[in-house]
């Protein structure tokens, strides 16, 4: 409980009007112990039901903290999908 306070998963829609994760998200987690649990529980799973050889992989974000992803995704969330647009 109260393990984390952030959640991002970034969604993209294509040009058939589908949306779908772009493979990533962000998690900010409480205290370093929930972030160990964590990456202790999901690194290296691999989601069932898919063609993906991908797994999850578990790594530091460059920006920590509550405040400073709800600053930056607050910037940015227009903009995570203009590579995808044609």
């Amino acid at each position: 409980e109260n393990t984390y306070d952030f959640l991002h998963l970034p969604i993209c829609g294509s040009a058939a009007g589908l949306k779908a994760n772009l493979g990533y998200g962000f998690i900010n987690f409480t205290s370093p112990e929930s972030a160990a649990l964590f990456e202790k529980s999901f690194g290296g799973y691999r989601f069932q039901g898919t063609r993906s050889k991908k797994v999850i992989t578990v790594r530091p974000a460059h920006i920590q903290g509550l405040k400073g992803n709800v600053e930056h995704f607050d910037k940015t969330k227009n903009r995570l999908c203009l590579g995808n647009k044609k």
